[in-house]
């Protein structure tokens, strides 16, 4: 019978959790996806952000000439103010990056990085639904 050192865990093999958190790959795989999905993430905010910041004013400007009732989903997206805005993409960078240096448990690192690209991947639709598809529609009444 082979002896074994009383100084080191001993992890029951039949445990699943404790021999998928001690493994090396696992650990790497966490990694490597929580830094994929915070890139992800901070891509999307930072696109929100330039066509709520960057592209609004153009879209305002266009939506005044043509002097039609608009959408209310893009009277709501209009009528947000830049700085609302940019303070909210800054936050939410900084609590995509901040996360990574503050939370060591990789489940709620995991949790809060699937939120966040949920909301992400919601908020880039509304705009394209609320900004573009207007325009689009009152270009083609125009020709």
């Amino acid at each position: 019978m082979p002896t074994r050192d009383i100084t080191e865990p001993h992890i029951d093999p039949t445990d699943r959790e404790a021999t998928r958190l001690t493994n090396p790959v696992y650990g790497v795989a966490t990694i490597v996806g929580s830094i994929v999905t915070s890139v992800l993430v901070i891509v999307q905010l930072i696109a929100a952000f330039l066509a709520m910041v960057v592209f609004m004013p153009s879209f305002t400007a266009i939506f005044e000439d043509f002097d039609t009732e608009l959408p209310l989903l893009t009277r709501w997206l209009i009528s947000i103010p830049p700085w609302l805005t940019g303070t909210a993409t800054i936050v939410l960078i900084l609590l995509v990056i901040g996360k990574e240096f503050v939370i060591h448990d990789r489940r709620i690192t995991l949790t809060i990085n699937l939120v966040l690209l949920f909301v992400s991947f919601f908020w880039i639709p509304l705009i394209v639904f609320g900004l573009f598809l207007p325009l689009v529609t009152l270009m083609e009444s125009v020709m």
